[in-house]
């Protein structure tokens, strides 16, 4: 059963003298599990510091407990606080209010609210039903037949077992594709971690960016596009200014940008927009002088494609890993989807080699290239 967050807090009025702690709780209920965090009334996110100590502790499959503590209380930490929690279904704030006491005084009992003294923010959970109480219980399910061809397959959508052993690789059009071969595993992706929440935003689609090539000040910054102002690319100094929608420099792009698979590389803003024949192709926008430094025609996209992935606003996507650029695009006619390695350098850009994959991209939310592997 899924479930937007419900936060529960015994004690919303925290007292604390100057030169004390205050200590926040904060209870979660969610499914499926949410991002959370810690701001102050006006929308500062709060990241784990030597001032705040930010800890989390699971307490079950859909539980946690959020922890906040403030060392040094001074003046300025009075106020308003928020435990947030946020998943597919929703966003939920719990409020705290930090308030000063006389450390030569009896401090009065914290302040609560709500049933039995605590603040419920969110939809109260209906009471968990046994599985068996809701559902008689299964027929078994038939074995699948022997495997014959594609179409033959078991599955229920999305990408089933199967389809990882039947994918095939071609050349894209006459594009350079050198043969696959076994690869060292010198580079392996070992984890992925959970999200980090970072701003929110009333935009239905863009892309925020990063320089994966991070070195001195370009280290903190962040980059974002908007798909209804296709005309600007924004540029935030450090992630203080980003959370608080603060652009700190704008671009005038030369041509509009077209979907939102852009990226970051090595000093350089490349997005896709629309040839005079109506094809995708690729500009390259230097961030230090702001001026174009060449374009490049992918020769075997379209706009006239199937979107990419269950994407709603894109057609090629754009991605950087060690070996430099790469475009992923979806194939006219076809479901298939087309892997191009370009390289790019202060020359120009061009096509190295491309392949026609035969994976269906419309089953996918997003694809990513590391180590060279899709």
């Amino acid at each position: 059963m899924k479930f937007p967050p419900m936060i529960r807090i015994q004690n919303q009025m925290i007292g604390a003298s100057i030169g004390s702690k205050g200590m926040f709780d904060c209870y979660i209920e969610a499914f499926p599990p949410s991002v959370t965090y810690w701001e102050r009334s006006d929308g500062r996110v709060l990241e784990g510091s030597e001032k705040y100590q930010v800890g989390i502790k699971e307490l079950g499959s859909y539980k946690v407990h959020m922890m906040l503590n403030v060392s040094r209380v001074s003046i300025s930490d009075m106020g308003r606080y928020h435990c947030v929690s946020k998943n597919e279904l929703g966003i939920t704030k719990g409020d705290f209010t930090l308030y000063e006491v006389d450390p030569n005084l009896v401090t009065p009992p914290p302040k609560s609210v709500g049933g039995k003294g605590v603040a419920i923010y969110g939809q109260i959970q209906p009471e968990h039903v046994d599985l068996d109480d809701l559902c008689p219980s299964a027929p078994p399910c038939p074995e699948c037949p022997p495997r014959i061809d594609p179409a033959g397959r078991c599955r229920s959508g999305g990408f089933a077992l199967l389809d990882m052993v039947g994918w095939e690789i071609y050349p894209l059009g006459n594009l350079t594709s050198p043969k696959p071969t076994n690869r060292t595993q010198d580079c392996v992706l070992s984890a992925v971690g959970k999200p980090v929440f970072n701003r929110y935003s009333a935009n239905p689609a863009g892309c925020w960016m990063r320089e994966p090539v991070q070195s001195g000040a370009s280290g903190e910054k962040y980059w974002v596009t908007k798909t209804e102002d296709p005309n600007h690319l924004f540029e935030y100094s450090n992630r203080t200014a980003f959370v608080k929608g603060q652009s700190t420099r704008n671009f005038t792009l030369p041509f509009p940008l077209k979907g939102n698979f852009h990226t970051i590389f090595n000093g350089s803003f490349f997005y896709v927009t629309d040839a005079k024949e109506g094809n995708p192709k690729i500009v390259r926008l230097d961030l230090f002088t702001g001026k174009t430094m060449g374009d490049l025609e992918l020769p075997y996209a379209s706009f006239s494609a199937e979107k990419l992935y269950s994407s709603e606003f894109s057609w090629v996507d754009l991605n950087v890993d060690e070996n430099g650029l790469w475009a992923v695009h979806s194939l006219v006619g076809s479901n298939n989807t087309a892997i191009v390695k370009i390289h790019a350098d202060l020359e120009g850009m061009e096509i190295l080699y491309g392949w026609n994959v035969t994976i269906s991209h419309v089953y996918a939310g997003d694809m990513f290239v590391i180590c060279g592997v899709i």
